[in-house]
């Protein structure tokens, strides 16, 4: 018997199905871990590379479902018709907004809005889109600073319908826009010129040139003021909760094409809390700040702060003390997008990661500890093949909710476009 670290073991002669971790005995007649084992997954399912191939087909068709059209939207758990306009005067046209509701504004507007030009006589207009499912800040931008909503776009596949906050008309734009860049944000170059818009159209043209310049310089953070508001509109525009498959930890994301918002975040977080951690990378969509160390307490924050679209979300996260880590994760599942909900580990999935993750720390143990190699290698096809097991289940798993959203969508009225 060789033991692991933190009281993990390995039986040397023991048969290739059974073996122990944490001090719990596996084997591949218990029913707990048969799924782990079984040989029957690739015969019942085919081979993972035939796996990928039916998913492949099947999510190809739904990229090609599309949605019935859109005329209305949710927001607060009430149903509003498109197009929207307020029949009274918006706040900024009533008296000053409260500063935090601007923060909270700007913050959002940095993630998810825009500054830009429609039509032939290059008029300026404040935008802002989300989920029509989801509209709920869009009506908050509607009571703050007018204008409406409408629908921008259908749905297709496992993109929902999208509704769009739009501003138009020159007095309107000019004071929306000169009350959001009042607090320095990443947009507020963008803003200043929108707020100034002139009215000779020889002038747009420049202004239009002026603002497409504005649009591809790289943003400094020394330009940005980050406060809790501000940060509680910027996460509901681009954050992202997510639940550790194998512990309880909690990981905040947020995402964005340039790193200066997110630097301003970092150094902001740090000023807060002292022992603040957090990971700065690029990859292929762009640039993301996780961390997990002060998730709990930024979470709060938000919440205290004003957090709209991931209040549900952060609630849930804050439930962990008191409720299972299974729920937790399904109901942040059930919250989150659609983008990456296919490939979600259920709770077998969780199961079977945790247990890849345990023996791999005890192979590290022993490789430490110097074992012989015969013991090393039996842990490391141990482990290859609980991975295989797990790919090949993942995607049997990823199979059948891919059918499924197929089944649902065509229910709710969405019809296939054929190819042309």
């Amino acid at each position: 018997m060789n033991h692991f670290a933190n009281g993990a073991r390995i039986c040397a002669n023991s048969r290739p199905s059974c073996y122990t971790l944490s001090c719990r005995h596996y084997d591949a007649s218990d029913s707990s871990c048969k799924d782990l084992h079984s040989k029957r997954a690739d015969s019942t399912h085919g081979s993972r590379q035939h796996l990928e191939q039916r998913i492949a087909r099947l999510k190809r068709l739904l990229g090609r479902l599309v949605w019935p059209a859109t005329d209305h939207i949710v927001a607060f758990g009430c149903r509003h018709a498109l197009p929207l306009r307020l029949n009274r005067q918006p706040v900024i046209m009533r008296g000053s907004i409260e500063q935090s509701l601007l923060e909270y504004a700007v913050g959002f507007f940095d993630g998810d809005g825009c500054v830009t030009t429609y039509g032939t006589c290059h008029q300026c207009t404040l935008s802002v889109g989300q989920s029509a499912c989801h509209a709920e800040v869009l009506m908050l931008f509607v009571h703050i600073f007018g204008g409406g909503i409408y629908k921008r776009g259908h749905g297709r596949g496992s993109s929902m319908p999208v509704a769009q906050w739009q501003l138009a008309g020159k007095e309107s734009v000019s004071l929306a826009a000169r009350i959001l860049s009042q607090h320095a944000s990443l947009k507020k170059p963008q803003l200043e010129l929108a707020a100034s818009w002139p009215k000779c159209r020889e002038q747009r043209l420049e202004a239009k040139a002026a603002l497409k310049e504005q649009k591809s310089l790289v943003p400094s953070q020394e330009n940005l003021h980050c406060t809790w508001p501000y940060l509680a509109g910027f996460f509901d525009a681009e954050g992202c909760v997510v639940l550790s498959a194998t512990s309880r930890q909690v990981k905040l994301t947020l995402s964005q094409k340039e790193p200066a918002v997110l630097e301003a975040t970092q150094s902001f977080l740090r000023r807060e809390f002292p022992n603040h951690k957090s990971c700065l990378c690029k990859g292929p969509g762009g640039w993301s700040l996780s961390f997990s160390d002060s998730s709990m307490q930024v979470l709060r924050r938000c919440l205290a702060s004003g957090v709209i679209v991931k209040k549900s979300a952060a609630e849930a996260a804050l439930s962990l003390g008191f409720c299972s880590h299974a729920d937790v994760r399904e109901r942040l599942h059930s919250l989150s997008g659609n983008q990456n909900r296919f490939r979600h580990l259920d709770e077998s999935g969780c199961v079977r990661a945790t247990q890849i993750h345990r023996a791999q720390a005890a192979l590290r143990s022993i490789r430490r500890r110097e074992a012989p190699k015969h013991v090393i290698d039996t842990a490391k096809t141990r482990i290859e093949e609980l991975q295989r097991c797990h790919a090949t289940l993942n995607r049997c798993t990823e199979l059948s909710r891919v059918r499924s959203s197929i089944r649902a969508l065509l229910k709710q009225g969405c019809k296939v476009v054929l190819k042309r």
